[in-house]
């Protein structure tokens, strides 16, 4: 049994995550913002998706650089990736530096969490280099910024331990609600520019 859904979204130009709840079938996007126009070199106007494409893959219709007219491409990266992650109940964290500021690397988009920027977050369940003399990397941050691997913080981390592996990263002092994430990701080639409005139709398995 399968399920239509469509809707629209403004692209502030990053990597985003469209959230469904369940494994996308088939996705089709239409950039309202660049779709009449007749010569601006490169600019993706539609694009499609289906599930038995390799991750990262897309196909889609471009103006043609150079050229009043449109063309038809395939790309192998930086396209549509599907997300399936079951039950997560924060982002997992594969790097944390010593600086300032501190910035953490995790395996998931933050916003796609609700991790914000002002948010205060918790690292938890992360192995750092044992000093008693410097403070251990698990504990209370505030966010400065995201993006869709990273987290900046508002700390100085210089004088932190050294992290060495694994952690988590959740908002509040306890995980208390499932975030997994089922849906697609849409990658740097097929996100449109800054303010692109589109429109899109995903076919969902239910």
């Amino acid at each position: 049994m399968t399920s239509i859904i469509t809707g629209t979204f403004t692209s502030d130009g990053n990597v985003r995550i469209l959230p469904f709840g369940s494994t996308v079938l088939y996705f089709e996007m239409h950039n309202l913002t660049q779709y009449g126009s007749s010569a601006n070199p490169g600019v993706l106007k539609r694009a499609w998706y289906e599930s038995n494409m390799a991750d990262g893959t897309y196909v889609g219709v471009k103006n043609t650089n150079g050229a009043a007219t449109d063309e038809s491409v395939t790309a192998a990266a930086n396209g549509f990736t599907a997300v399936n992650q079951g039950a997560r109940f924060g982002l997992i964290v594969s790097g944390f530096t010593n600086a300032n500021p501190g910035v953490i690397t995790v395996g998931s988009d933050p916003a796609a969490y609700g991790v914000l920027a002002g948010d205060t977050i918790v690292v938890g369940n992360l192995v750092d280099t044992f000093d008693a003399a410097k403070t251990t990397l698990n504990g209370s941050f505030t966010v400065a910024s995201t993006t869709s691997t990273t987290i900046t913080l508002v700390e100085d981390t210089t004088n932190y331990r050294v992290y060495s592996q694994g952690g988590i990263v959740y908002i509040s002092d306890e995980p208390t609600e499932n975030v997994g994430v089922s849906g697609l990701q849409l990658g740097s080639a097929v996100v449109g520019a800054n303010n692109d409005v589109w429109h899109y139709k995903a076919i969902l398995s239910k």
